[in-house]
């Protein structure tokens, strides 16, 4: 066993029987030294999105406030064979995921993100069958409207383009986006 994430601290959910990605990322970390806290929501699929999607703010959120303690907080949303998929109906899909979606191919990410080499805090990743990509939260660029509905239709196809997208990284970057003055950001 290495001491590489001694000290460490991993929150995984999904861990709590032993096949899938969950208990493949609490497995790595734990041989190599780190405290391995195992969250497991259970089925069904609506309670796996709503933890993910709250996992999004408390990440961003622990990100800006455990800066003053040197901790990082990241988000990583895989894509892997795990109890949930293994509950699919026989397809092309499932036997797809099984021979390239394995969860030892998410773990080096996880190792990375919670490693002394690692800076990076505040983000989501997506990663599966051997690669993975950052997922931005990001907003369009701002419509003006007036109090009527009329104003939010004329703006709403520009509200949902897919170009020119800001990247937002903190609730208060969105408020600045919305036209907040930059000096008054910090509430």
């Amino acid at each position: 066993m290495s001491n590489e994430f001694q000290d460490r601290i991993a929150l995984v959910t999904g861990a709590g029987d032993r096949i899938g990605l969950g208990f493949a990322h609490a497995s790595y970390l734990a041989e190599r030294g780190a405290k391995v806290v195992m969250n497991d929501f259970g089925n069904p699929t609506v309670s796996y999105a709503a933890a993910k999607s709250g996992l999004f703010g408390f990440t961003r959120t622990e990100a800006i406030f455990g800066q003053a303690h040197n901790n990082t907080a990241n988000l990583l949303l895989p894509a892997a064979i795990s109890r949930l998929t293994e509950e699919l109906p026989e397809s092309a899909f499932k036997s797809h995921l099984r021979a390239h979606f394995g969860a030892e191919k998410a773990a080096p990410v996880v190792a990375y993100l919670v490693s002394d080499r690692s800076e990076v805090t505040g983000e989501t990743f997506t990663v599966g069958g051997g690669q993975f990509a950052r997922i931005v939260y990001a907003a369009s660029p701002a419509q003006e409207i007036d109090l009527t509905m009329e104003s939010v239709a004329q703006g709403m196809a520009l509200a949902m383009s897919t170009s020119d997208w800001t990247p937002q990284g903190s609730t208060a970057e969105s408020l600045v986006h919305l036209g907040m003055p930059a000096d008054l950001e910090q509430l």
